[in-house]
């Protein structure tokens, strides 16, 4: 939340900073930000990697219910519900910490939440289409994290 106020506030969107002056002097080149990005990146791509490795034969596109496949919750699913979707986050936000501009860090906001919003419609695919297996999984595994 705060590189996420500092890139907002160093985009000149937003009038306030959270960060102390005495800090903000870390972020004046962007070095930190930007490093902070690529880490960002690479980890989105690793994790995306995980996330379609893990489905393999029970991937699907959109909410279909004539593709359901077999319910995936082991290796990459046993920590997040959602990992592809939480790489493809990083990956936006990653983008624009190492492009703070205002049309990256709009373009990060408005896709951060659209993403929440299918996630939840999802979600509720999942809880029609695979009834109590599915609501099981979700009591011991975050959405996120």
């Amino acid at each position: 939340m705060i590189f996420l106020n500092e890139l907002v506030y160093k985009a000149g969107l937003i009038q306030f900073s959270i960060l102390p002056d005495v800090l903000q002097h870390l972020l004046v080149g962007k070095k930190v930000l930007a490093i902070c990005g690529i880490v960002l990146l690479l980890l989105a791509n690793l994790s995306m990697l995980l996330s379609l490795s893990a489905l393999n034969q029970s991937l699907r596109f959109g909410l279909n219910e004539g593709n359901l496949g077999k319910l995936v919750i082991s290796g990459i699913y046993a920590r997040s519900r959602n990992p592809f979707f939480l790489a493809i986050n990083c990956l936006i936000v990653g983008i624009a910490l190492v492009f703070p501009t205002p049309f990256f860090i709009a373009i990060s906001i408005l896709a951060l939440v659209s993403i929440h919003l299918f996630i939840l419609k999802e979600e509720r695919f999942m809880r029609q289409n695979y009834g109590e297996e599915y609501n099981s999984y979700a009591k011991t595994v975050r959405r996120y994290f």
